[in-house]
């Protein structure tokens, strides 16, 4: 049997599909990621297939959808230990297993508990989902009221109660908007942190099998609070504004969350500043995404190691006078997903095929050799990674609670049961998703086609976790 590969999983939190220089930004500076799309596969179409943190990292790591997994919002309860998940298959094919840095498979606590949540008590819980090494740490904003090993990190360095105090004053006293540096040093913020413990886990590992290493980085998510020399990489009176939409014709949902976070109040220079430190943290990841190449290519280990980089969902930056995600703007439903191996793919090229998250973990597993369990619901992308100009799928989906999304080439349709005003948006003829067509009668066909696909969907993939899926901790 030929060697098989390292594989090391690079993921951020709420990175959007065009915030990268190899997707022809002109303005962010991600020369890492560019690498690795330089001497990989990117695939220009990708989707989450739900645009909020646990859902999708549920999928992620089992390849079940949101609507089998059971996960669908970040208050829905914990993912089981008991679910098949792609880490524990790579476990049973004998690879040894780690993870760094945020998973969120577990709801980390109220803030306004009498006992403090500590990311801690959940370290047995995601070891069992398949992980050998555990160094889980807490999600940005949760770190506020959260412990977990960066908290203690810094109030050994007598750092704690200043930071907590700013994320406190961020959320309670300060727009949503608000983009001013980190009150940390660039060396002690949260993604500095996971990035260091990534290289020294890389460092310290003996070799003695295969590994999967995965690396999670708590940003570039809100709050925008870039460190260092990170929050003057960008000048904002260089940096274009959001895309203003009056959303005439959006759902009363959608016109409800922006009036929340009231951008309309913000200046020019404020939202520039927003994206300006937005792409500084994108950039303070992709400074410790080299730092772990250099590692790779110094341990002898860069030519047999797939190194694959996504996130979880997208963020909205703005655009459409909204932040965050939980929409199926393209701003919050595509992410980036590059994949890196050049002993086996080709370099330097853009892959055509649309594609969801939920087909990373058959992916990860077919490279490794390991069993793809027959629950996994989406579908290994070595074809085209092998011929990135190979083009099967017609449409991709995403979802959030009740509400659907489906995106085939050149249409986007959004269904939610509770909103008299659907989305249907053509994605050729309106790229900004302007021009709601839903319920125009020129659409009408459109429209019906788009939702029977939805209804085959959820008629096809709803079917729920049994006890033969269920695989026993190795």
């Amino acid at each position: 049997m030929a060697e098989r590969p390292n594989i090391v999983l690079l993921m951020s939190d709420q990175h959007r599909s065009d915030a990268l220089g190899c997707a022809g930004n002109p303005y962010i500076r991600t020369p890492n990621l560019d690498r690795l799309a330089a001497e990989g596969v990117r695939f220009e179409t990708a989707v989450c297939t739900s645009p909020l943190c646990m859902p999708s990292r549920a999928t992620i790591a089992t390849g079940l959808y949101a609507h089998a997994h059971g996960i669908r919002d970040n208050g829905a309860g914990n993912l089981p230990a008991f679910y098949p998940t792609f880490m524990r298959s790579l476990q049973q094919a004998g690879y040894h297993t780690a993870v760094v840095g945020k998973m969120h498979f577990a709801t980390h606590g109220r803030r306004d508990s009498v006992r403090r949540p500590d990311i801690a008590h959940h370290r047995e819980h995601t070891a069992a989902l398949g992980f050998h090494d555990v160094h889980e740490t807490e999600g940005k904003m949760m770190s506020e009221w959260t412990d977990g090993p960066w908290t203690r990190y810094l109030a050994a360095r007598g750092l704690l109660e200043q930071f907590r105090e700013d994320y406190r004053r961020r959320r309670t006293e300060l727009p949503c908007w608000y983009a001013e540096p980190s009150v940390l040093s660039e060396e002690d913020h949260q993604d500095a942190y996971i990035g260091r413990e990534g290289v020294r886990w890389l460092e310290q590992y003996d070799g003695g099998r295969p590994f999967f290493l995965w690396v999670s980085w708590a940003g570039p998510h809100d709050p925008w609070d870039a460190p260092g020399r990170f929050a003057t990489m960008y000048r904002p009176e260089e940096l274009p504004l959001p895309i203003a939409d009056p959303l005439a014709r959006a759902p009363a949902c959608t016109r409800r969350r922006a009036e929340r976070h009231g951008l309309a109040r913000a200046t020019p220079l404020e939202l520039r500043r927003m994206k300006a430190s937005y792409y500084g943290l994108i950039s303070l990841n992709d400074y410790w995404i080299g730092r772990i190449l250099e590692v790779l290519e110094r341990r002898g280990w860069l030519d047999n190691t797939v190194i694959v980089y996504t996130s979880d969902h997208g963020e909205m930056l703005g655009d459409h006078g909204l932040i965050q995600k939980s929409t199926f703007y393209e701003q919050a439903v595509r992410v980036p997903f590059i994949v890196r191996w050049p002993a086996r793919f080709p370099q330097g090229v853009v892959a055509r095929e649309m594609v969801e998250l939920i087909d990373l973990p058959a992916t990860l597993m077919d490279l490794a050799g390991a069993t793809i369990y027959p629950a996994c619901q989406g579908r290994s992308l070595v074809p085209f990674l092998e011929q990135p100009e190979r083009v099967e799928r017609e449409a991709v989906f995403s979802e959030l609670n009740a509400q659907l999304m489906v995106r085939t080439s050149r249409y986007k349709y959004v269904y939610r049961p509770d909103e008299e005003i659907q989305e249907l948006y053509d994605l050729e003829a309106d790229p900004q998703e302007l021009n709601n067509l839903a319920g125009l009668p020129a659409y009408a066909a459109v429209e019906h086609d788009l939702r029977t696909r939805l209804l085959d969907w959820m008629a096809t993939t709803a079917r729920p976790v049994t006890t033969k899926d269920m695989v026993p901790h190795p």
